[in-house]
């Protein structure tokens, strides 16, 4: 009855590997982005590659889930940056919204006083 129980219950949850990857890369996105901030504040920019604020990420993890020997695809853009995963086809299409995870983030300066 158990195994009977476990695997109707179970099945019910979809693709559970995939969204858990999804979850994971949206932690870690977090994770980089409050060290892409605090380089910022520090620098007056954000950083031409990711490994640049390594100061700020210290012990911190924020590899890709899909290809987890390798960091987040990142890239510095002229209003903010992205960072992206190459997501279930493990291709990195270059930040692509439709193939890649991606994660964008525009910096709007404030207005001065």
């Amino acid at each position: 009855l158990r195994p009977l129980l476990g695997t109707a219950v179970v099945s019910n949850y979809g693709d559970i590997w995939g969204d858990a990857a999804w979850t994971l890369f949206h932690r870690r996105c977090v994770i980089a982005g409050c060290a892409l901030e605090r380089y910022r504040l520090r620098t007056g920019g954000y950083p031409t590659s990711l490994d640049k604020a390594k100061a700020e990420l210290s012990t911190l993890k924020v590899s890709d889930p899909a290809r987890p020997d390798q960091s987040l695809c990142y890239r510095r853009d002229a209003d903010g940056y992205s960072l992206w995963s190459v997501g279930p086809d493990q291709k990195d299409d270059g930040g692509s919204a439709e193939f890649d995870w991606l994660w964008r983030i525009k910096h709007v300066a404030s207005p001065k006083p």
